[in-house]
């Protein structure tokens, strides 16, 4: 049907002929087939599950059963962990006391098993440990009817036998063909499943009795008649001979799967028949059965080394070994051979399965859901209209993508799954098919993987060996250009179904992934519920115009529902009688969904000829339901007939917890996870053991086993968390099991504590779980359950299971206390779920525990502390310690969190007081997201929703309650600089440069789709306004202004003005109901703001000179910088540079009110102010610098809040509730100003005048190696400087120096008394202690030239002499001028280097004008020793961006060649040789520093970091840490550690210098310093301009003490023990006017 050819071929252990590395090789035609779509190709599905059936029979090894239990499988599971994989122990007799099953079902169901495991199992799968019994020979559950004619003729002469058999056999016609069907025992001896054990007992011993005569019966006739062995062996071999035969015998590959524990108990006697058969009659040839298995098949069949064999003596007990030294013995040998023998098969056959085509995750990917592709469509008929309408789209030139929708159950996924099976018949084989079911598999839950993976294959199919980011952008754009890839002999169709499966996270349900316009040789299929709920389908309606798009799956029609169920029936061999088939179409007709008509067809499938239609299940729920049952969906009475079923065949209880807790858990249970948690339930393991109790206290296998099979149709493997998880395939189960076993809040919160108990590990690792016995006895015992730590053995192998899952059930179950224990106050959890998953996975599990418990201080304090470090956390979780103890020194409660934090695992920077934004506080959220400045910015009139535009072209829609992302758009345009919402939040509008030309853009809020487009005329962002209730926007367009109408997107009406001729579309608009105002952005002047009313637009008109008082330049005393309109009826006007302010009442009538606040104001740069007015016009919000003012325009008071850790670009607020602002940092911030009690902050004061208060600027920061002393240069003003010296261990300042210099000064740091002044010409020495210069150095040098170097060890430093014709020595204890280095007249030298090794014996000049010559001197002879010239074809270099290596031998440089490339050259300064020069065509060097005497740090303009040889240009590693460029590196003196800065980022990091590894960084949030100190075990950082108090940053690393400055500091703030007058000296000289 479409096939294509089918290749059917196992490939475990064959070599596919893969390529090396990670690609796939195409030339294999199974491969390169599958990864084309050919879904006909057969391959067989290995997955990373390791799963033993283990055969034995009931009695003679069950001490090995239990020992295996209880000692090998947890260490096996264990190592299977370690290495990604699932171990899984199938042993269908443990816990079981015989194999009698009323429906005789057990040896269908180990068959069945047996081919599952050796389906899904890598490497071994089958373990016998048949010893010395055959083992039980059940009757056949079902007889062809031809074989029970011939077993009755030869039962003639035996006709009790033969009545006996005709009683217990009936005739089944509905099975093709027709069988005699073995009827349930306790359908003739219903005692058989009595509570009353008497009863019970006389029941099974006489069903043992029938079952052994007609068992012995068929055996001797089927030896009589059947000359086929394979006939004759069904009748006479034991279950467990069946399960060898199938196991091992027909094994493909017994020697990597199979494994025989062969133990031989000698001198066994006959009566011990727990270890022998019992020959029911001489002839019964039981034991040459079992010799001839043992000695002939399984010998022949398996190598010797897979055969490992025991010999012990047989005691009075048999086999004990509790008693018997010598068993005891042996079963350790046994449990170790067994550890042993299978884990190296394990071991063997996980190498195997990763150097094959099977390990390749895309591979493996593409053909799990090929696999389910196919088991779709072979129960799939019909619907033809509907897949030739899917046929006519991929014919067709349609480039939108193709929807099909429709309510839960009506059969997408079908329709999906055929109509991609048929693609290569519709395009004749010459087609790409690519195939996702969302939510069936690890990598297709989430947006992120399954575009990975969706690339990844089309990236193969291409042959396209680029490396694919796992950056959400970067895989949206690289999704979007693969596509592009298609071709006309190699078009591609993409098929993606169940949209609404995917997880939420990252915006995948506002499909702004999705393309909506095709390239060409591209079609894409997608499907969604019709449920608005899940987004998917009202964002497709908004996205998407076109009709013909979408597809509503048709309701089946009669004719069809016929066929489809003939068909499966067919697939089944099964028929119905005409009764029962209208019973059936019936009740498909009162529900005509597929998925009713799936669940009442697997029901009927298992009607007899026999059963009476009106008595199932079906009829029952449909046809006869109650009242109460009437209200529910058809659908839903079926499911619950069906759970009942189910209850009434194996427990209520079992069944009960079991579907309880996979519908509890968050994502569905592993089938270990549900054994262990069974295994654990005491209530049902009594239950279940109420007749007998097995020697360890777990579930038998065999019964949840029973259950899965009854339920599998309606079950679905998927993956969750890494695994592959078992969970129900349809909503309506999930839905119709909630409502039935966890119906109330007790009992889910029950359930909930069950799964968080199991999910913590709190009964394994040997704990014993105590229990009741049957007599009321306490007792306790190992369950044996698998150990949950958050990671397991192996690297980064994280338990993902237990970081999704437990959070989940905590909260659920209300347990706050244990929740804050174990998972959110609790640092390892934090830090290894964030290195797992994200942060945003962590704050989501806090967002629901909020919920949950919205009063617990505790779990708000530690969630409000992760969103404002959440940009920090999200590139770098190693940054939780450094960011907690910045931002919280103590909360009751969180004792043990500190804690840890301050002593953790990993090497990290630890700060000794906090000094970031605390929690708590009015700082709520620091939203990351945008990579470009954030110009645009508007709230919704709810307050809930913010939107933001950014210059990399996005828009961005916030939750600032919840502080997330909710919803994000790419491409807009360039320079976003204006955007509002409009029609009550229904959209917003946004103006941007399309190819330099603006454009307004109208968008619809809740699809993030665009509605409409406006060009304009301005090659600027064009500033409209929103007026009338936000209904119309007032647009600039040239001289006029353009009234556009949102609702019927067309421009209304035009307003001329003569105001606007000159730069009209640069006007500024902005509007409040049916007032405008507007002024030219343009005009340097700026001393006009027009006004006018849209209802009377030329008579209104209103022009309004303003003029603001201005004491420092007259220039910008009338420039008008924003405007704005409030409901009060006022007009305000800023000044453009001074944070001045007028307000007119009356929309500019008349001047009430002047603001003239200067503060921020400095060397005549304004602050740059922006402003906003809450809707009901009562606060003004004035941005200066990083702090925001707010004032009550009613009360005339104004308070000094939000002092933000950066400089401000917008700021908007609507109520005051929340203040929405944005930086330079490219972060959003979210504020509650309720928090900051604003009342009580407010203070009265003249509205005329504010006094102007000085700010600080800190200029340097100064740190010498081997010290505890650092110097702060300061500068307050143009004329007044300070130097204050703080003393690291106690954080005071022990100096403060307060310098007049009319000029700016440059310090060095000399030694801890001791700093040179550059300031113009000069060069001074001065005392800091003292506060007097204690040197003046003779020779003057350039004014404010950098070009000084100082030599360490013999007190002297290098400058460049004033007339720059020499280079000067200078001894700094006199001051004088001791050597020169000249080259020579007319040659001024442009700067100079030297090598620092505290020697200074290798310097390097260049000369003015010769930007390809370099000098290299020997200052001990005071020689060159080499001129160096650089070709200039290559390149030119300067000295500005250049590294000597410490011992003088190497010199590196930034070369600047052609189209701007910067490389990289590097020189052998002792011969004068270049080495070598890397130039690469794709990125730039923009930085260097060299690192003692043989590395390099380089930074290039790709935002990587390397560490180089220097002397080879080989990578030693890349400094990881940054995405932005760097500010400045800092190396420490013995060259082992190196410090980057990056002032982009507000992040620094140290790493090591010999492997590269990092040793901590810290992502700060305002502009700082930052210096090494202490010998480089000490970071120091300055805000530069706030507070001049130094942070110290402790380089901790495991094992080590985090104080570094000294042993008896306690690096806390302040020192109580000493007065603060003792410890400081405040001092106060004019260094520079006194020799003027």
């Amino acid at each position: 049907m479409g096939c294509g050819s089918s290749v059917s071929s196992d490939v475990t252990g064959t070599n596919l002929g893969l390529k090396q590395g990670n690609s796939i090789s195409t030339n294999n035609f199974r491969i390169r087939e599958i990864l084309r779509g050919n879904f006909g190709v057969s391959y067989s599905a290995h997955s990373q599950i390791i799963r033993i059936f283990t055969s034995s029979t009931f009695t003679d090894t069950k001490h090995e059963r239990d020992a295996l239990m209880e000692r090998v499988y947890p260490n096996l599971k264990q190592y299977c962990q370690s290495q990604g994989y699932e171990f899984q122990v199938v042993d269908m007799r443990w816990g079981i006391r015989d194999e009698n099953a009323d429906d005789h079902m057990p040896t269908e169901i180990c068959l069945q098993e047996i081919k599952a495991c050796q389906q899904l199992s890598t490497g071994p799968n089958f373990v016998t440990l048949l010893s010395h019994k055959y083992g039980q020979r059940p009757l056949l559950r079902t007889v062809e009817v031809s074989e029970m004619e011939i077993l009755l003729q030869g039962l003639e002469s035996e006709s009790e036998t033969s009545e006996l058999v005709q009683h217990w056999y009936k005739k089944d016609d509905n099975n093709v063909p027709a069988v005699y069907v073995l009827q349930p025992i306790s359908t003739s001896l219903p005692d058989f499943k009595s509570p009353e054990t008497e009863l019970r007992n006389k029941a099974r011993q006489k069903w043992s009795e029938i079952h052994s005569k007609m068992q012995i019966a068929f055996t001797q006739v089927a030896k009589m008649k059947f000359k086929n062995q394979d006939r004759m062996a069904k009748y006479v071999q034991s279950v467990t001979a069946k399960e060898i035969d199938m196991g091992l015998l027909k094994a493909k590959d017994p020697q990597k799967s199979c494994l025989w524990f062969h133990r031989v108990l000698k001198s066994v006697d006959n009566a011990q028949t727990d270890f022998i058969d019992i020959q029911n009659t001489p002839e019964d040839d039981v034991k040459s059965l079992l010799e001839e298995l043992k000695d002939k098949h399984i010998p022949r069949t398996l190598p010797k080394q897979n055969i490992l064999s025991y010999t012990v003596e047989c005691s009075p007990n048999g086999f004990d070994p509790t008693t018997n030294t010598e068993h005891s013995l042996y079963l350790d040998r046994f449990c170790e051979d067994f550890q042993s023998k299978l884990t190296e098969m394990v071991k063997d056959a996980i190498t195997q399965q990763r150097k094959e085509r099977v390990n390749e995750p895309v591979f493996r990917e593409v053909l799990q859901h090929a696999l389910f592709c196919n088991a779709k469509c072979e129960m799939f008929h019909g619907q033809t209209e509907a897949l030739q309408t899917i046929k006519n789209y991929i014919l067709g030139n349609e480039k939108s993508p193709f929807v099909i929708y429709g309510p839960s159950g009506c059969g997408k996924t079908s329709l999906v799954a055929m109509a991609a099976r048929l693609t290569r018949d519709w395009l004749a084989g010459q087609c790409v098919t690519v195939l996702r079911f969302i939510g069936t598999t690890p990598d297709s839950t989430t947006l992120r993987r399954t575009l990975y993976s969706l690339s990844k294959q089309l990236a193969h199919i291409s042959s396209d060996n680029n490396a694919i980011s796992e950056d959400l952008k970067d895989l949206i754009e690289g999704f979007a250009d693969r596509l592009k890839t298609a071709s006309s002999n190699q078009p591609v169709v993409l098929y993606i179904d169940s949209l609404d499966q995917f997880d939420p996270e990252d915006g995948a349900h506002q499909l702004h992934w999705l393309p909506t316009k095709l390239p060409d040789n591209i079609k894409l299929v997608i499907s969604t519920l019709e449920d608005d709920k899940y987004e998917c389908y009202p964002t497709l309606r908004a996205i998407l115009k076109e009709e013909s798009c979408f597809l509503s799956v048709p309701r089946m029609k009669n004719v069809d529902v016929k066929a489809i169920i003939d068909k499966w029936l067919a697939i089944r061999n099964r028929t119905l009688t005409s009764e029962q088939m209208q019973v059936l179409i019936g009740a498909f007709d009162k529900c005509p969904l597929p998925l009713f008509l799936k669940i009442s067809f697997d029901n009927a499938s298992h009607w007899t000829s026999y059963t009476n239609p009106m008595n199932t299940m079906i009829y029952t729920a449909i046809y006869d339901s109650s009242e109460t049952n009437s209200q529910c969906s058809p659908v839903r009475q079926v499911i619950a007939a069906l759970f009942e079923t189910v209850e009434r065949k194996y427990g209520e209880l079992l069944v009960g917890r079991a579907l309880a807790y996979i519908t509890a858990a968050k994502s569905g249970l592993m089938e270990n996870e549900l054994e262990d948690l069974l295994s654990c339930d005491d209530d049902v393991l009594n239950d279940v053991f109420q007749y007998w109790t097995p020697p360890i206290r777990r579930l038998p296998p065999l019964l949840w086993i029973r259950i899965r099979t009854e339920l599998e149709p309606y079950f679905v493997e998927r993956g969750a968390d890494c695994a592959r998880v078992i969970y129900w395939y349809h909503r309506q189960f999930t839905e119709a099991a909630t409502d039935r076993y966890l119906a109330n809040e007790q009992t889910r919160q029950f359930i909930h504590a069950k799964l968080a108990d199991y999910f913590i590990g709190v009964w394994a690792n040997g704990a014993k779980k105590p229990y009741k016995t049957k007599d009321g006895k306490d007792e306790e015992k190992d369950r044996l359950v698998a150990a949950q730590p958050m990671m397991f053995d192996g690297d980064k192998n994280y338990n993902l299971r237990k970081l999704s899952e437990l959070p989940y059930h905590l909260i659920h179950s209300d347990q706050q206390k244990l929740l804050e224990k174990e998972v959110l106050c609790n640092f390892d959890w934090l830090l290894t779920k964030m290195k797992a998953t994200s942060v945003r996975r962590v704050l989501d599990d806090f967002k629901a525990a909020r919920l949950k418990f919205p009063k617990n201080e505790r779990i708000t304090i530690v969630a409000e502390l992760l969103q404002l470090s959440h940009h920090a956390l999200d590139k770098n979780p190693d940054q939780l310690a450094s960011q907690i103890t910045g931002r919280l020194a103590t909360f009751e409660g969180l004792e043990d969190l500190l804690e840890k934090a301050r002593n953790p695992s990993h090497p990290c920077l630890l700060p000794t007081v906090p000094f970031l934004t605390q929690p708590g506080g009015m700082l709520l959220y620091s939203l990351a997201g945008h990579t470009h400045r954030i110009y645009a910015i508007d709230i919704s009139q709810c307050g809930k929703f913010a939107v933001t535009g950014s210059y990399d072209g996005t828009v961005k829609l916030w939750d600032i309650e919840e502080g997330i992302l909710v919803k994000n758009v790419e491409d807009i345009g360039d320079y976003m600089r204006n955007i509002q919402f409009v029609k009550n939040d229904e959209m917003f509008a946004l103006s941007a440069l399309i190819e330099a030309v603006s454009v307004v853009k109208l968008y619809r809020t809740e699809s993030m789709t665009l509605v409409h487009t406006i060009e304009t005329s301005s090659n600027y962002p064009t500033m409209f306004g929103v007026a009338r209730k936000g209904t119309q926007l007032i647009i600039p367009h040239n001289s006029k202004l353009q009234v556009f109408d949102i609702q019927t997107m067309q421009v209304i009406s035009e307003i001329q003005d003569t105001f606007l001729d000159k730069n009209g579309e640069a006007a500024i608009v902005e509007a409040y109901d049916s007032f405008v105002a507007y002024y030219l952005s343009q005009d340097f002047d700026r001393k006009h703001v027009c006004v006018l009313n849209l209802n009377e637009p030329e008579t209104s008109k209103k022009m309004i000179e303003v003029e603001f008082e201005d004491q420092y330049d007259a220039r910008y005393s009338a420039t008008v910088g924003g405007i704005a309109l409030t409901a009060k009826g006022h007009l305000i006007i800023c000044n453009q540079t001074k944070s001045n302010i007028l307000i007119y009442k009356n929309y500019g009538e008349q001047l009430v009110k002047k603001i003239v606040d200067m503060e921020g104001v400095q060397e005549g740069q304004g602050a740059a102010a922006t402003f906003t007015v809450t809707t009901d016009g009562r606060y003004l919000l004035v941005t200066r610098f990083d702090e925001v003012a707010i004032w009550d325009l009613e009360k005339d008071t104004k308070a000094m809040m939000l002092q933000h850790p950066y400089f401000i670009y917008r700021i908007a607020s609507k109520d005051m509730t929340k203040v929405v602002s944005t930086s330079p940092d490219k972060l959003v911030r979210v504020w509650d100003v309720k928090r900051g009690k604003m009342d009580a902050h407010m203070i009265h004061q003249d509205l005329k005048m504010i006094e102007h208060q000085e700010r600080h600027e800190v200029k340097q920061l100064l740190c010498l190696p081997g010290t505890t002393s650092v110097a702060m240069a300061i500068q307050k003003s143009k004329s007044h400087n300070f130097i204050t010296v703080w003393d690291l261990c106690s954080l005071r300042q022990t100096v403060i120096l307060k310098v007049k210099s009319s000029k700016p000064v440059t310090w060095r740091l000399l030694d801890e008394n001791t700093i040179l002044a550059t300031v113009a010409n000069k060069m001074k020495v001065f005392d800091v202690k003292e506060g007097k210069v204690t040197l003046i150095f003779q020779e003057k040098i350039p004014n404010h030239t950098s070009r000084i170097a100082m030599v360490n060890n013999n007190g002297r430093l290098w400058a460049l002499a004033k007339d720059e014709m020499s280079i000067n020595l200078h001894d700094i204890t006199t001051g004088k001028v001791m050597e020169q280095i000249s080259h020579g007249e007319k040659m001024k030298i442009a700067d100079f280097r030297i090598n620092d090794n505290g020697k200074g014996d290798v310097l390097v000049s260049q000369v003015r004008g010769q930007l390809d010559m370099l000098y290299v001197w020997n200052t001990e002879t005071m020689t060159m020793t080499h001129s160096i010239h650089v070709n200039k074809k290559h390149s030119k270099v300067t000295l500005d961006n250049s590294a000597i290596s410490a011992n003088g031998r190497y010199m590196a440089f930034v070369t600047y060649g052609k189209a701007r490339k910067k490389g990289l050259m590097v020189f052998n300064l002792s011969t004068g040789k270049q080495l070598y020069h890397h130039c690469n065509s794709q990125t730039s060097v923009l930085d260097l520093v060299a690192i003692g005497d043989d590395k390099l740090a380089v930074q290039y303009s790709n935002k990587t970091i390397c560490l180089l040889n220097i002397s080879t240009g080989n990578l030693v590693s890349e400094l990881n840490g940054h995405g932005e460029f760097i500010s400045e590196f800092k190396v420490s003196v013995d060259a082992s550690k190196v410090l980057a800065f990056s002032d982009r980022e507000r992040k620094l990091t140290i790493w090591n210098t010999e492997k590269g590894t990092q040793l901590g960084g810290i992502t700060l949030e305002k502009k700082s310093k930052v210096e090494l100190a202490c010998n480089a075990d000490v970071v120091v950082v300055i805000n530069t301009g706030g507070s001049a108090t130094p942070v110290v940053l402790h380089q901790h690393r495991e094992g080590i003490a985090t104080d570094h400055i000294t042993s008896k500091h306690t690096a806390k703030q302040g020192n109580d023990d000493v007065p603060l007058a003792k410890t400081m000296k405040t001092l106060e000289v004019d260094i520079w006017e006194d020799d003027e």
